[in-house]
């Protein structure tokens, strides 16, 4: 529908665009007709614009959606092929040193957080006490090597003196038969012999009882204090505690001046090196179904953001964490609700064709994130 409006300049308002009609154009049906002729071509050619721009909108909307396919796809497949967890941390020998002797510490030779070597010594105790020990075991060994040494001699002489006697018993028997010497002559002569005999007998046991004799045993005297003898320096030598591997010395609980026991904890070592820490990665139970020991690893630590280690899957724990808590659970008993589990998975670090400085320090108790490729 139209709307005139006559006056000197008449406007001829229509769905899109106007037109502006003169007087004479009025008055003249033909001339109006072309005017409202060229009226529908302006309001067509302002409508292709249009449908030209939806039909770009909808192959732009159908280019995204397809990129978001790709991109869903290649997220199911990347996700398929890996699990991960942050629930993990760097783990190492932790080497609690304590002494294997009791006594008073004279000197503390490191510091915390020091880095000492393999068989560094870390302190001394007093060890007067241990080298009176020392020379009065070796005091007592001499004193039994002495006592063998006679007892050897004593054996000798009561055999030379038994083989004597033997020798004239003889003798006495031969000339008793022929009524040469008495009856109290021949009881002599075999009263001597039994005699020497009991005196080598004697003589041989005290040798085999001081332990060098034929017969020597385990529980002979020399044998056991050959033993004290070894003892007393054992326990010289653990008079000075030495590093047993090369790391950090941690949680240092000892000064000169004090006396400590056997077996108390003292400081704690700590190896850093790469080839002694690893990665401890609790996984649940439904991310370990295609786990499986020489898979490769993706670690980050968060203590190294952008740096991205590599590890491989060493082993996976015989049981769930819980199983070996100090309470495990105890599902017999009460209510039982379940609960997904965690596994601990260990992850070595590849350490093979690493350059100095590839590899950052890592401390034990470190949060890592783990990726590992199970496909």
């Amino acid at each position: 529908m139209m709307r005139i409006k006559a006056s000197h300049t008449h406007t001829v308002a229509a769905t899109h665009c106007p037109v502006t009609f003169s007087p004479e154009r009025l008055t003249s049906p033909g001339l109006f007709l072309e005017d409202h002729m060229a009226e529908s071509d302006q309001n067509q050619s302002g409508q292709a614009p249009a449908a030209n721009g939806l039909a770009r909108r909808r192959k732009i909307f159908a280019v995204l959606a397809g990129a978001l396919a790709v991109a869903a796809l290649g997220y199911f497949l990347h996700a398929r092929s890996r699990v991960s967890t942050d629930d993990a941390q760097v783990d190492g020998h932790i080497y609690t040193i304590s002494p294997r002797v009791p006594g008073y510490v004279t000197e503390v030779l490191v510091k915390d957080n020091e880095l000492v070597e393999k068989d560094q010594p870390l302190l001394r105790l007093d060890p007067v006490e241990y080298e009176v020990a020392l020379a009065d075991a070796v005091a007592g060994l001499s004193s039994l090597e002495e006592d063998s040494a006679s007892a050897g001699q004593d054996v000798q002489s009561a055999q030379s003196e038994s083989a004597l006697a033997q020798l004239d018993l003889n003798r006495n028997r031969e000339l008793l038969k022929s009524q040469s010497v008495s009856q109290s002559a021949f009881d002599q002569a075999k009263t001597k012999a039994d005699t020497a005999r009991a005196k080598l007998l004697a003589a041989q046991a005290k040798l085999e009882a001081i332990g060098s004799g034929k017969a020597s045993t385990k529980s002979s005297k020399i044998l056991a204090q050959k033993a004290k003898v070894r003892q007393a320096s054992l326990n010289l030598e653990y008079t000075t505690i030495l590093a047993p591997a090369r790391g950090y010395v941690t949680r240092k609980a000892v000064e000169r001046g004090y006396m400590v026991s056997r077996g108390q904890p003292i400081m704690t070592i700590v190896p850093l090196d790469p080839g002694e820490v690893w990665i401890t990665a609790n996984f649940k139970e439904t991310q370990l179904t295609n786990v499986r020991p020489g898979q490769k690893v993706d670690i980050e630590v968060d203590a190294y953001p952008g740096v991205d280690l590599k590890g491989t899957v060493d082993s996976v724990m015989a049981g769930s964490g819980a199983s070996f808590s100090l309470f495990p659970p105890e599902n017999a008993a009460g209510n039982y609700v379940k609960v997904v589990q965690r596994v601990p998975v260990k992850i070595t670090i590849d350490t093979k064709g690493a350059k100095d400085g590839d590899i950052p320090p890592l401390r034990v108790g470190m949060s890592a994130y783990p990726t590992i490729h199970i496909r």
